[in-house]
């Protein structure tokens, strides 16, 4: 029940239905599922600001294992101009990264904006949103995949971190990780190895 009131409640701050939203160990994982989640091609591209939390950053970094290039926009005076980001964006795009509020300036960006510059190339917009959520309205319903910590605005603890995604968008996805709750039940003792 506690779990239940709680997916909803998230839900709600999102602005989505409770079945987009999952709980995770922390916005670094949200995020590695976000990246895990494409279908990537050699030759496409992944696009986030240098001023971007480690966590964002890493995980598409990792991509040029794929022959895929994380596509790094320079800021200006730690300022992210969404003008700049557009820019940076082409066909190959397959993911664009943002946090709607920067750890380090405290700016806020225009999630619609971003929207309009993902879906405009077709590339899906991935949000942390560990600096606003709580204290800012986020709106989950433009973002394909939207995570946030719950140890900053929602006053929770470490240890627990919000996923969110659009399954109309991306559709079904495969956990990047797995354990005990990433499954409806276990196949039972005759094959334990069995996930339903």
């Amino acid at each position: 029940a506690v779990y239940d009131r709680a997916k909803s409640r998230t839900a709600r701050m999102l602005g989505v239905e409770p079945a987009r939203v999952a709980f995770l160990a922390h916005a670094s994982e949200g995020l590695n599922q976000a990246v895990r989640a494409v279908p990537w091609r050699a030759g496409d591209n992944a696009v986030f600001a240098d001023l971007e939390y480690p966590s964002l950053i890493y995980p598409a970094a990792t991509l040029r294992e794929l022959g895929v290039e994380p596509r790094v926009l320079k800021t200006h005076d730690h300022y992210l101009s969404l003008d700049e980001l557009a820019r940076r964006v082409d066909q190959r795009t397959r993911l664009v990264l943002v946090s709607q509020v920067s750890y380090l300036t405290g700016q806020r960006v225009d999630l619609a904006r971003c929207a309009e510059i993902a879906r405009g190339v077709g590339a899906w917009l991935a949000v942390d949103a560990t600096h606003a959520l709580g204290v800012a309205p986020v709106a989950g319903g433009l973002c394909d995949f939207v995570v946030s910590s719950c140890y900053k605005w929602l006053l929770a603890t470490h240890g627990v971190g919000i996923f969110a995604y659009d399954p109309a968008r991306v559709g079904d996805i495969e956990p990047a990780t797995i354990g005990c709750h990433s499954v409806l039940h276990r196949g039972g003792f005759d094959d334990p190895r069995q996930r339903l």
